[in-house]
């Protein structure tokens, strides 16, 4: 009677690295940002200024 054998592997590693350097944060400009959201989903997005036109 034949003799089988036989196996498999799988092998994984994990780097953590900058998804965007830091020295680009600090040249946002002013009212955008990065978000990180579920599923390692990222997005930059711009928060809106709202200005009053009685104010001017």
């Amino acid at each position: 009677m034949p003799s089988f054998k036989g196996g498999a592997s799988h092998k994984r590693t994990a780097v953590r690295e900058e998804i965007i350097p830091s020295e680009y944060l600090g040249k946002l400009p002013n009212a955008q940002f990065f978000a990180s959201l579920g599923g390692g989903h990222l997005m930059k997005g711009r928060v809106p200024v709202i200005i009053d036109d009685e104010d001017n």
